[in-house]
């Protein structure tokens, strides 16, 4: 099994059962049915083991990483860095500490607490950089807004990883960054890399905002933008936005999704909007990423 069929499809139910074992928790702590969580997590252990195994020095969202924690406790208590799965008995075992842990520890003030910590904090963060994106255009009135979907070719992209599109990533910015002319006339930039499940691929959502008391004219701009992105990403790279419309068609999700946003700021009110713990299928938010990697961040006249 490689790494994005874990990320596209193991991950993503991975931690939506922990999440629904934490609802169960919190509707009544006392009545949990473990025996019922066991079968759940007992009928693909291969697959989330093998998570546990390969993302040691990866972040993931407060579920999993609860789950990865008690994991740990369960294997450092018996003196043991790995196990077999078809030891039945052990394995059984392993799963009953590490679902006994969690029950306790979601039943707990602290983790209710902390909970609401890492929402204040993400919520005061998009706060923050709404705030700034309204300082730093206040006194523009004629702004134009470009929206761009970095991706890759739909007959690839199930098969492209987090760790791969970091990579990619990186070196983009690279060199954006040294190419100045991309930055005439530009006053805000803004990206979030997301993760459509259904559609088991990822995206980064580039949006620019230019004066166009500077510049009216975009053509070098897009396409150097365009050409860097499909040179960095092995050629398999796909640029999706408004322009494409017609050729992926208006039911196109990520098409869809650049032609509802007329500046960052819409994007940025709709993380404020989005419950901060949800596991549902239809969440953009990325489940797992390399240590240090920034799901998404803005720059104000080339200055993060």
């Amino acid at each position: 099994m490689n790494l994005a069929t874990l990320e596209h499809q193991v991950i993503v139910r991975f931690e939506h059962d922990i999440h629904e074992l934490f609802k169960a928790v919190k509707l009544n702590k006392n009545e949990v049915d473990i025996q019922h969580w066991l079968k759940v997590f007992s009928a693909y252990i291969d697959e989330w083991y093998f998570v546990m195994q390969c993302y040691i020095q990866a972040d993931f969202r407060v579920w999993i990483q609860e789950f990865r924690e008690c994991y740990l406790a369960a294997l450092f208590e018996r003196n043991l860095r790995s196990f077999k799965t078809e030891n039945t008995d052990l394995t059984k075992e392993i799963v009953e500490t590490i679902l006994q842990r969690l029950i306790n520890r979601f039943g707990t003030v602290a983790f209710a607490e902390q909970l609401q910590l890492a929402r204040e904090t993400h919520c005061r963060r998009v706060e923050r950089e709404i705030e700034r994106y309204h300082q730093t255009t206040a006194h523009y009135y004629q702004l134009k807004t470009v929206t761009l979907g970095l991706g890759y070719d739909q007959n690839i992209a199930d098969a492209i990883s987090i760790c791969t599109m970091a990579q990619h990533i990186q070196i983009f910015e690279k060199r954006i960054k040294k190419d100045r002319l991309l930055k005439v006339g530009l006053r805000y930039e803004y990206q979030r890399v997301m993760h459509f499940s259904q559609k088991n691929q990822y995206m980064m959502l580039y949006v620019m905002v230019f004066d166009e008391n500077v510049i009216k004219d975009y053509r070098y701009i897009l396409s150097r933008i365009c050409a860097i992105w499909q040179e960095v990403a092995g050629m398999v790279g796909e640029v999706f936005g408004v322009e494409k419309i017609n050729e992926l068609g208006c039911s196109d999700e990520i098409t869809a999704l650049g032609l509802e946003l007329e500046d960052p700021v819409d994007d940025l009110e709709t993380m404020l909007r989005t419950t901060f713990s949800a596991t549902e299928p239809d969440s953009h938010e990325l489940r797992v990423w390399l240590y240090g990697f920034r799901s998404w961040k803005c720059r104000v006249n080339g200055q993060y």
